[in-house]
Order: structure tokens, then C-alpha cells, then sequence
């Protein structure tokens, strides 16, 4: 289903590293403890990125992932509706986790 060109390439994976540089600043504010299965922060993070989004993190992985499908020239709308739900469970998943640890803090 990949049909990529040129500027398609160019455009798609500008996107992945405009993804790339916002998870790298992500945890240049929030550390190392963000990087890991269980949920560990020590203390909350409400500077840099983490002033605009939630989770800057998470809005990284999008525009890396559409990033590579824009590069791929793949634009399928029920795979992009597939993607964008899937994402939206995961991400609902993980934030409930994160509550408890955001109380606590």
C-alpha cells in the first residue's frame, strides 16, 4: 500500500524528528524515571513542554508515527482511524496509572 515520493520522504520524516525533538525535550524536563514500565516520577513536572500538553511524550510518538506514514505515502483513512484509536486506548490505559501518581503528588 506504500507509495512513497521524494517530497513525501522529505515531509514525513521532517515530522519524525519534530516528534523526536519534542519527546527529547520531554524528558529533559521530566528525567529518567519517565522512561521506564512503572510509573515513577518524582516529582510533577509543570515547565517546558509540560506546560502546554499533558504529556508531551505521548504527542511526540504521534507526529512520529504519522511522520513515517506520511513518508510512506500511506493514507488509508480506516488504517489512520485504526492507528488513532489505537493510540487513544493505549495512551486512556496509561493515564490511569498515571492518576494515582499524580494524586500522590
Amino acid at each position: 500500500f506504500s507509495s512513497p515520493v521524494p517530497a513525501s520522504l522529505y515531509s514525513g520524516f521532517a515530522l519524525v524528528i519534530f516528534g523526536e525533538i519534542i519527546r527529547l525535550w520531554a524528558v529533559s524536563y521530566a528525567g529518567g524515571a519517565t522512561r521506564t514500565r512503572r510509573v515513577g516520577a518524582h516529582k510533577l513536572v509543570t515547565t517546558g513542554p509540560y506546560a502546554r500538553t499533558r504529556n508531551p511524550i505521548y504527542a511526540g510518538n504521534i507526529f512520529i508515527y504519522f511522520g513515517f506514514a506520511w513518508a510512506a505515502d500511506i493514507w488509508l483513512p480506516w488504517f489512520s482511524l485504526f492507528v488513532l484509536g489505537f493510540f487513544g486506548l493505549q495512551y486512556y490505559l496509561i493515564i490511569l496509572l498515571e492518576e494515582e501518581k499524580l494524586q500522590e503528588l
